[in-house]
Parts: C-alpha cells; sequence; structure tokens
C-alpha cells in the first residue's frame, strides 16, 4: 500500500510516526492508522511538488526548449 521496503517501514513504525502494537514478534498496524499516515504523506509529498513546480514556473523553466545531445 505504501510502496516501501519492509526496512523502512520498520523505521517508521520504530520512530511512532505510524502507531502499532506487538504481537508475539510481531508488528501489527490497522488499516486507518495506515491510510492515515499515506495521506499525510501524500498530502506533504502534494504541496511540496506544487511549490517547485511554481518556482519553476516563475524562474520559465517551462519555456526553455531541451537540447538534443545526439545532434552534431
Amino acid at each position: 500500500m505504501l510502496g516501501v521496503s519492509r526496512q523502512f517501514l520498520i523505521k517508521v513504525l520504530e520512530r511512532a510516526e505510524i502507531p502499532h502494537h506487538m504481537v508475539g514478534t510481531h508488528r501489527r498496524v490497522y488499516v486507518r492508522d495506515l491510510l492515515a499516515y499515506k495521506a499525510k504523506r501524500d498530502s506533504k509529498r502534494g504541496r511540496i511538488l506544487g511549490e517547485l513546480t511554481r518556482a519553476e514556473a516563475e524562474d520559465g523553466l517551462y519555456d526553455l526548449e531541451p537540447v538534443d545531445d545526439r545532434a552534431g
């Protein structure tokens, strides 16, 4: 669901970014907590991407022509 590695997810759980509980040696996460984390992460990514896009547009980077390095 998150598209991350197991090791990354374990680090996120250990940093308490997603609530979880232990059942023996297994970590258990409620779907509602996982979806809340995903929504927060996706919202942050969208905001950052929007800021980058806006900054590039203000700098005129979308008006530049790509350089074809193969031409010669």
